[in-house]
């Protein structure tokens, strides 16, 4: 179990509320006088499902559940804040991709305080129910980091082909959208992770948030490589407790980008 302190700087300020949410490739605003609702349909083919394999079948990640939440949130909700956090996620189920592809129903609605709301990513005909968290407005971030004096603490480097091999053992294929580590240093606690996303224009702005995020999930291996206790079994995650964006700064898909990436919780699959 590890914990993960994630940031990232999104442009949340240009977004653009419409029919798609926020043009997306993938989203579509579903919702009624009685609802808040945006249908999410990813097709097989999309490379958001063809580079993500876990144990031999294409699954949605959970970053990339976590990306559409937030876009259609800002494309339903007045968010003209400092940024955007997700609080409490959790995964129950994951999202296998079918003959077709994914299909997903997500619903807000109000938790009680002024810039909240709860969410819940299910199936069309709400049999399942695979993720549930919070969204909110939020006036600034709660943490800066040091990048610099946290890859100070690192103690070993552990470059990208490695990393990925050893995922590969672990019965996780990662295709090219999706390797988006250069290299990752790793302390006894802390991690900085190199991010490189040279294949980021061929996914849709929700996809390039989820790439970003993914890198600094998949970073964690570098700890257990970098302590020769690598347990060659494939690991999803299953929980976060935030992550924040702020509004204005530079997107998080960029030619390099080093950040801290504390440990994320994970558990078997």
């Amino acid at each position: 179990i590890y914990t993960l302190s994630l940031h990232d700087a999104l442009p949340i300020s240009s977004l653009t509320r419409d029919t798609h949410a926020a043009g997306s490739a993938y989203l579509t605003n579903a919702s009624t006088f009685e609802e808040v609702v945006f249908d999410l349909e990813v097709p097989r083919s999309a490379e958001l499902l063809a580079d993500h394999v876990v144990v031999g079948s294409p699954v949605l990640s959970a970053t990339a559940v976590l990306a559409h939440v937030v876009e259609a949130a800002v494309a339903a909700f007045p968010l003209d804040v400092s940024g955007v956090r997700v609080e409490s996620v959790t995964w129950l189920k994951p999202l296998r991709a079918g003959a077709d592809g994914v299909s997903a129903r997500l619903r807000f609605e109000p938790d009680g305080s002024a810039l909240g709301q709860k969410f819940e990513v299910r199936a069309p005909d709400a049999s399942v129910v695979f993720a549930t968290g919070r969204v909110q407005a939020a006036e600034a971030l709660t943490e800066v980091v040091d990048v610099a004096a946290t890859r100070e603490e690192c103690r070993a480097r552990v470059a990208a082909e490695e990393i990925y091999a050893a995922y590969e053992r672990r019965g996780m294929e990662y295709g090219p959208t999706l390797r988006g580590l250069s290299e990752v240093c790793a302390g006894a606690e802390v991690a900085v992770a190199d991010v490189v996303m040279p294949y980021a224009g061929a996914l849709s702005k929700a996809g390039r948030w989820a790439a970003a995020w993914d890198a600094g999930l998949q970073s964690v291996i570098a700890f257990e490589l970098a302590d020769a206790t690598e347990e060659p079994v494939a690991r999803v995650p299953f929980h976060v407790e935030s992550v924040e964006m702020a509004v204005g700064a530079q997107p998080p898909v960029v030619t390099k980008r080093s950040e801290e990436r504390r440990v994320g919780k994970e558990c078997r699959s």
